[in-house]
């Protein structure tokens, strides 16, 4: 049997972030001079690569997008120290390591500020990886840090034929599947889970994400 590899999102699926995704998103707005989305709204901002919402949801134009992020990070940078985990997380990691399951993260989030997140929410010692959005500009997709993940992996002799992609929202699957490996969608996070329709599986709560992966174990 080959050992798992699990490559973790982290907004919305590790750490319980949207809250201030949300808020940070409309003091965005208004610094830029856009209306604030409503709460009805808001949700869809969780997932996406920031300058792709400002684009599509707030119909920013292409010249305005860095003002908008750097207003976003301006009140996300105050409080992204702050951002709780979701309850089973820990537990769920600490099985998964005992196991001797190689684990990783890929985000959105630009990758200078996921990797002290990580490190200051706790979970630094338990990822080999963290790999996130760069700073020269280009839009990454969940697709192609997902396979930054796995080339990390394969690069130091692991097999990565079961691997696994963990997250919160569609793009999370639709990468995996775009790098053919498995996905599971997480249902602790409220996400619709019509979002999941092409997932391989669902974890209702961490410890099921944990069953899925050591097979029942």
């Amino acid at each position: 049997m080959e050992t798992p590899i699990v490559i973790f999102d982290l907004d919305g699926t590790l750490t319980d972030s949207a809250p201030l995704i949300m808020e940070s998103i409309n003091y965005a707005l208004e610094k830029i001079g856009k209306p604030r989305e409503t709460p009805a709204d808001l949700p869809r901002w969780v997932g996406p690569p920031l300058a792709v919402s400002f684009r599509d949801f707030a119909f920013v134009p292409e010249t305005g997008i860095a003002d908008a992020i750097a207003a976003y990070r301006e009140n996300y940078g105050k409080y992204m120290f702050d951002v709780p985990l979701f309850e089973g997380v820990i537990p769920m990691l600490d099985a998964l390591k005992a196991a001797g399951v190689p684990m990783a993260i890929a985000t959105s989030k630009v990758e200078r500020l996921a990797r002290p997140i990580v490190t200051e929410v706790g979970l630094g010692d338990y990822f080999s990886y963290v790999c996130g959005a760069k700073d020269d500009g280009a839009h990454h997709t969940k697709t192609d840090l997902i396979k930054e993940v796995l080339d990390y992996f394969a690069s130091r002799g692991y097999s990565t034929a079961e691997a696994y992609m963990v997250g919160d929202r569609i793009y999370d699957i639709e990468g995996g599947n775009e790098n053919s490996v498995n996905t599971i969608g997480v249902g602790w996070a409220g996400t619709d889970e019509t979002e999941f329709s092409k997932a391989t599986y669902i974890a209702p709560t961490p410890a099921d994400l944990v069953k899925i992966v050591l097979k029942g174990a």
